[in-house]
This record gives structure tokens, sequence and C-alpha cells, in this order.
């Protein structure tokens, strides 16, 4: 009888003990107040928006040639590019804000009603120019197209010190993230506090504004007026993730 009553015994601490480590110790008051302060935050995100007129911009101008004979078209295609580039340069364009894009020669053909082709090769060279007198562009288009240049692929109006409107979108950002925080937590009589973490979700990068492609014609030789390019405004954006801490 007492071997039994030994044993039972035995198992009822055994039993304690696993119950006993089952049971969370109660927290210190350190580790409630980092609890608290960590559910006490509010995430949200920002957006700045900075209106800029552009004072540069990029134009892609470019001649194509095409011959039965290879060797014909790449010779007037570096006849038409050399004159291009010099009337360029007359016109207010530095050698160094002009960029071979592409170039290059391949065979194409042409079809007639009667389902048959030629073959042909075109030669193509496409320079990319910084303009930084955007009163020129429109002289600029029309002094390229005058002297050989038959592709105008797009014009990208940008602006010189990108980093300083990116900063002003910044802080436009965090001006919105904070005034949203304040809108949430005001419905329940809290402030924000200082943020506890901020993210800078865009990277700011090349701002660019792009027309798309360009048509030009012919103009007549008495024709005493430019080409007509209106800028307009480029939105430079910025976007931020902040945290605040609510718990005060």
């Amino acid at each position: 009888m007492k071997k039994i009553i030994s044993a039972v015994v035995a198992i009822a601490l055994i039993a304690g003990l696993f119950v006993t480590g089952a049971v969370k110790a109660p927290m210190t008051i350190s580790e409630a107040a980092a609890v608290e302060a960590t559910e006490n935050r509010l995430s949200v995100n920002g957006e700045g928006v900075v209106q800029v007129t552009p004072d540069m911009a990029y134009i892609n101008i470019g001649v194509v040639t095409e011959d039965k004979d290879a060797s014909v078209a790449q010779s007037e295609n570096a006849k038409l590019m050399t004159n291009v580039k010099v009337a360029i340069m007359e016109a207010g364009i530095a050698e160094d804000d002009m960029q071979t894009m592409n170039y290059s020669i391949y065979k194409s053909y042409i079809y007639f009603d009667d389902k048959e082709r030629e073959e042909v090769y075109k030669a193509s060279n496409t320079l990319k120019i910084t303009v930084r007198d955007l009163d020129n562009l429109g002289n600029l288009i029309d002094v390229a197209s005058k002297s050989g240049a038959n592709q105008i692929n797009s014009i990208q109006f940008t602006v010189a010190d990108e980093e300083k409107y990116y900063q002003e979108a910044l802080v436009l950002a965090m001006t919105n993230a904070e005034g949203k925080a304040n809108a949430i937590l005001g419905t329940m009589n809290k402030e924000a506090g200082m943020p506890v973490m901020i993210s800078e979700s865009s990277y700011g990068g090349e701002i660019l504004r792009d027309t798309g492609a360009i048509a030009f014609s012919a103009k007549s030789e008495s024709a005493n007026y430019s080409t007509p390019i209106q800028a307009g405004d480029i939105e430079v954006s910025a976007r931020v993730a902040v945290e605040y801490d609510y718990s005060k």
C-alpha cells in the first residue's frame, strides 16, 4: 500500500512540474512597456508633387537613306548626317551635346501591287541632341529637316537640377504623411509623435516628360517661322512610408 501511495505522489509531482513549465512567467514592467510601444504604432504613406517648368530637352534626330547598293545607301547617309551635324552646331548646339544613339545598315524590301518585291538596303543614323535653350528648339527642328534629317522620333523635356525639385517633393511627401496620421489619430484624441520609421518609396532618377513622336513637313524656303513647340510643366513626385508612435 505504501508503494502505491509513493507512486501516486511521484506522478503528481511530475505533473506539477509540467504545468509549472507551461505557465508563462508574468512580464516585467519594461517588457510590458515595450509591447505597448510596439502596438501603439501607425503606418501611413505620403506623396508629394512639385510642378516644374522644364529648362532643357532631349531630341532624337535621324537620317534614313536607301538604295539597291548598300555602299551607296551608306555613303548618302554619311553625307546627309554630316550636313545635319554642321547645321545643328551652327544653330548653337555644342558637339558634346550630340550623341550617336543608333547606326545600322539592313536589308529591306519594297512590295508592289503585283506582289513583286524589290530588295533595297537602308542606312539609319540617329543623334540624341541635348537642347539647353528651349527657345531654340523649334528652330533646331527646322534647321535639321532642311539640312537632310528625315526622322524626329521624340522630344523629352526635363530640368537640369533634378535633385533640387525631388528634395522639395520629399518635404511635401513627409508633410502629407503627417497630415494623414493626425487625421486618423484625431478620431481617438491622439496626435502623431516622432516618426519611428521612415522609408523612401521613390528614388528620384531622371525627370522626363516625353511628347512621343513628332511629325514635320518640308517648308517653303521663304517661310519665316519656326516649328512651334510647347513644353508644358513636368510633375516631380516623391513617396515615403512613415510609421508614427502615438503611445503618449
